[in-house]
């Protein structure tokens, strides 16, 4: 008959799932066989053995019992108990597992094995006879994690009382699950890549079972199995298996397994947001800007995602990264913004020349930092001009059958207005390019305008085909007044060959005569005033005055002689002229209003001068150059330049960014002012938030490299300030001598210290 007192407190499963947190893992130990030879009792003939197992570090007579002892007792002289075989027997065969450090990694095991004589048999009794003693010391790294052994046999050096155990240790807790490149997870378009590891020195078989459970589920589901410790997956195909319009908070567990057994799950918690929306169109389409107007155009096209809307809006310059939330841009830095239905076109106006970036993402309170950017650039259009032009000319002088066609580049081709003075005939445009018809001969001058207000001018004179008579006269005159020896000596051109001379004194004619010859003395003349009139005969195609050259001559006491052309014709250019001066005058000139506003703002020549004339809110962003000796306060909201002051450093070598404490250097970099106060050397100090988190890293580097020493220290209090009252000066002789820090004069300081806010950005370049 075998007894077997009890060997454990629990069973195989539960005690693998006390697995030790940290660098330790529960070891177990399974008895399969004990067994003797050549024994027997001396009264009954009934043998009974003792068989008890401990860890090696517990000495026998501070043996505890229920660690392990089993209590065997037969009549026979050779028995082997295989404890499997025995139900009963089966269930209490495994040692209380205890705690086994990783570092050290070694389970060992004592086996006592000896006739029990008197008392207790799982006590320690000195009066036991002890046939056999034996140890086992057993390398983490030789058994496979979680799997039971193969069988070790322990007996003593007689070999009469022996027994064969099995052993293995537990799985612990994975590390914390980290996310590849440690980035945020958000969106569900992207791959993701989970990690974790276990301080194990064997990992032979073992494999990592991932699992997740959705927001609002107690359902734990399979992601995958993996004989790495990582595992990769697509959220919307493996997990979600649908679009999601919200945010998804999901837990993911993961923990590692073997053939026999698991270890402890290790949890991480993420939220999920929608896939980012998109834009259907291959290309954007941009429309320039007006000069001093914003009027540039950026088209999108369609806007589709899984979202029932989204917000967009467009930011100057600065382009978003994957890493940044697009809910961390201030409202102030935002040029445009509004939100659009899925499916719907984006189309943003009114907006001015520059670099921007266009920032669509899920609208709603839970759609995380989902989004997509497109960078763009709205140019401006160039000058409008006049390509070229050309005339038709008008076949007589009274013939209005003349045209001038025009063709404009540049400017705004959206919509052209054109002008000409005098306003007469008719207009026709397509495109670019404008013809006025019906015109008679004459100057014309002809205006036009663009969508932007940019103008274009040109005069263009309307040429007739048939030239019109014309001539010159010499006047010949007497000193003595009462002989009548004056004289007209005419000179015709473009006749036709036959003429008509005629001379009128106070409305009557006093000689005539018809000649071919365009040249024709008329003498005989006393002194007085005379109408001269030539006549072609050869009417041709243009009737009336074309044909007629007529002009005023004063005969007077004197010799002289004067080259006089057509009055009439002259007087009718003269009209001309003032009519297309009017026509000039009247059309407004919108480059002359922006120039006015230019000389306007160079009025304003001082920060307190631009913050007493310019309402509304503001917000400013100081730039300091120290190669140009320049501080330079522009208004954030159009990044406008409003004042420069004058400046000075510490070092000359201004090429040179701060190193360490002392070398008078001024650091360069972003900074933000923190704190203004006045001061008792320096008039008024605007203290800057050196060292930043950006300095330290640049100061830690240069450690690293060696370029300064390993005890330097960086230094701080810089920030802007005045001089003493006796040391403006130095200010106009550009002399650096401050330790570091950005000086100006008192009166400029005064002013910093009025009007630009404590958090105020603050640039400082080579």
């Amino acid at each position: 008959m075998a007894r077997l007192y009890p060997f454990v407190v629990g069973l195989l499963v539960p005690c693998l799932q006390l697995s030790a947190q940290g660098r330790e893992v529960p070891a177990e130990v399974m008895v399969d066989k004990v067994g003797y030879s050549h024994i027997r009792g001396f009264l009954e003939r009934t043998t009974e053995a003792v068989y008890k197992f401990y860890r090696n570090e517990i000495a026998p007579q501070n043996y505890i019992a229920d660690r392990g002892c089993l209590f065997v007792s037969s009549k026979d002289a050779d028995k082997t108990v295989l404890l499997a075989d025995d139900p009963q027997l089966s269930l209490n065969r495994f040692m209380r597992p205890y705690p086994l450090s990783i570092e050290d990694g070694t389970i060992s095991i004592r086996m006592e094995a000896f006739k029990h004589e008197r008392g207790d048999p799982c006590t320690y009794d000195k009066g036991d006879r002890h046939y056999s003693t034996a140890g086992v010391d057993v390398k983490m790294a030789e058994l496979d994690p979680g799997v039971f052994s193969s069988p070790y046999r322990l007996a003593g050096k007689d070999g009469k009382l022996w027994a064969e155990i099995r052993m293995r240790y537990g799985l612990p807790m994975p590390a914390p699950i980290s996310h590849k490149d440690h980035l945020a997870i958000n969106d569900v378009s992207k791959v993701v890549e989970f990690s974790s590891f276990v301080q194990l020195p064997n990992k032979k078989n073992l494999e990592y079972q991932w699992e997740f459970q959705l927001e609002g589920s107690n359902e734990w589901k399979l992601l995958g199995k993996t004989i790495s410790e990582s595992v990769v997956f697509f959220p919307l195909r493996d997990v979600l298996k649908t679009p999601i319009k919200n945010t998804q908070l999901i837990r993911f567990r993961m923990k590692a397994i073997s053939k026999e057994a698991a270890g402890e799950y290790v949890y991480y918690e993420t939220k999920f947001t929608p896939e980012a929306p998109e834009f259907t169109n291959a290309s954007v389409a941009l429309t320039p800007s007006c000069s001093g107007t914003p009027t540039g155009i950026i088209n999108m096209g369609e806007v589709k995602g899984v979202a029932d809307q989204f917000a967009y809006y467009v930011i100057k310059g600065k382009t978003l990264t994957e890493e940044e939330k697009p809910d961390l841009v201030g409202q102030e830095q935002k040029i445009k913004w509004g939100t659009i239905h899925n499916g719907a076109a984006l189309k943003i106006e009114g907006l001015a020349t520059g670099d921007y970036t266009l920032v669509v993402h899920n609208a709603g309170m839970k759609v995380g930092n989902t989004f997509i950017t497109q960078a763009f650039s709205i140019t401006q259009y160039p000058a409008l001009t006049i390509k070229s032009s050309e005339v038709k000319e008008a076949t007589c002088s009274n013939t209005p059958d003349g045209q001038i066609l025009m063709e404009t580049e540049g400017g705004n081709p959206s919509r052209f207005t054109y002008l000409i003075s005098p306003a007469t005939g008719k207009q026709q445009s397509s495109g670019r390019t404008v013809i006025f018809s019906d015109l008679l001969p004459g100057i014309y001058a002809v205006v036009i305008k663009d969508a932007c207000n940019q103008l274009a001018s040109r005069d263009i004179e309307v040429t007739r085909k048939t030239a019109q008579l014309q001539g010159q006269v010499a006047v010949k005159t007497e000193a003595i007044n009462e002989f009548a020896n004056g004289a007209l000596n005419v000179s015709l051109e473009n006749g036709s060959g036959k003429y008509r001379y005629s001379v009128w004194s106070n409305n009557v004619m006093m000689a005539e005569k018809e000649t071919s010859s365009p040249k024709f003395i008329i003498d005989r003349l006393a002194k007085g005033t005379y109408q001269l009139k030539v006549q072609d005969l050869n009417t041709g195609k243009c009737p009336g005055w074309d044909t007629v050259f007529t002009m005023i001559a004063r005969v007077i006491a004197s010799d002289t002689a004067s080259s006089i052309k057509d009055t009439t014709n002259k007087n009718e250019q003269q009209q001309w002229s003032s009519m297309v001066t009017t026509a000039k005058v009247s059309v407004p000139d919108v480059r002359r209003s922006v120039f006015a506003g230019d000389a306007q703002a160079k009025q304003i020549n001082s920060f307190a001068a631009y913050v007493k004339n310019t309402p509304g809110q503001k917000r400013y962003y100081i730039v300091i150059e120290k190669s140009k000796y320049e501080m330079r306060v522009y208004n954030a909201f159009d990044n406008s330049l409003i004042v420069t002051y004058p400046v000075v450093f510490g070092s000359n070598e201004l090429t040179e960014d701060k190193m360490t404490e002392g070398d008078r250097h001024t650091p360069e970099g972003e900074f933000r002012i923190i704190d203004k106060k006045p001061h008792d050397k320096w008039h008024k100090f605007l203290t800057l938030d050196f060292p930043n988190e950006a300095s330290l890293e640049k100061f830690n580097q240069r450690k690293s490299n060696a370029e300064i020493p390993k005890d330097a220290k960086i230094g701080g209090e810089i920030g802007i300030h005045g001089t003493q009252a006796t040391e403006g000066t130095a200010i106009n002789r550009m002399e650096n001598w401050t330790y570091g820090c950005v000086s100006t004069k008192n009166e400029y300081v005064d002013e910093l210290y009025q009007y630009i806010p404590v958090g105020t950005k603050v640039m400082i370049k080579k």
